[in-house]
Order: C-alpha cells, then sequence, then structure tokens
C-alpha cells in the first residue's frame, strides 16, 4: 500500500516536472531568492540590547516644572484683570507669497510650512 501510494506520487511529481519545468524553475528560484532575503535581513538587523542603548541615548531632556500657583479666585481674577489688552486694531496677516523669494529661502519657507502642517 505505502509503495504503491510512493510509487503514484512520484510518477505524479515526474509527470508534472515534465509538463511544467520552466515554470518549477522559476518558482524555485523565487524561493531561493525569498530565502536568501530573508536570510539577509535576520542577520543583518541590530540586536535588542543595541535598540535599547540607542533609544537610552536619545531620550529628550526633561521638561521645565509648570508653574501652577494655588490662588484664590479673586486674587486670580485681579492678575488676570491687570494683564493688558490689545487696544488698537487687529488687522490680518498678509498673504503668504513666495514670488519674490530665491530659490533658497523660497525652500526653507516651504519646508518650515510643511513642518508646521504635520508637527
Amino acid at each position: 500500500m505505502i509503495v504503491s501510494t510512493l510509487f503514484l506520487a512520484r510518477q505524479r511529481a515526474l509527470t508534472l516536472w515534465r509538463d511544467h519545468s520552466r515554470e518549477g524553475l522559476a518558482l524555485a528560484g523565487i524561493a531561493f531568492a525569498a530565502s536568501l532575503a530573508a536570510a539577509g535581513s535576520a542577520w543583518s538587523s541590530p540586536s535588542f540590547d543595541e535598540i535599547a542603548a540607542a533609544k537610552a541615548e536619545q531620550t529628550a531632556p526633561t521638561p521645565p516644572p509648570l508653574l501652577i500657583r494655588n490662588v484664590a479666585p479673586e486674587e486670580a481674577a485681579a492678575v488676570n484683570h491687570d494683564i493688558p489688552l490689545a487696544a488698537g486694531p487687529n488687522p490680518p496677516a498678509p498673504a503668504f507669497s513666495t514670488a519674490k523669494l530665491d530659490s533658497a529661502t523660497r525652500a526653507r519657507a516651504l519646508d518650515c510650512l510643511t513642518s508646521a502642517v504635520y508637527y
């Protein structure tokens, strides 16, 4: 029973190879390239210790503490009342235009505006 099953499987494989040899070689080549890429990326990836060390070096400095004071509501209203407000008109800012800028200044302005959009 087992021998006949193996014989039929071998015959089927030989027939498949005979009928589709180019496709089989192409599939074997793609499988080899994929395994080579996976092995290369596994070999070249950094270890967890290297990642942790790099992350420790990139920590941001601690921000200054928030200056919050406990004040009574009446005192807070008096402090807010002492802050001057603009008394004159509040004209809108002029439209942004890069028509009169040189290429380096225009590139810096575009980079600044793009960063403002993302952050």
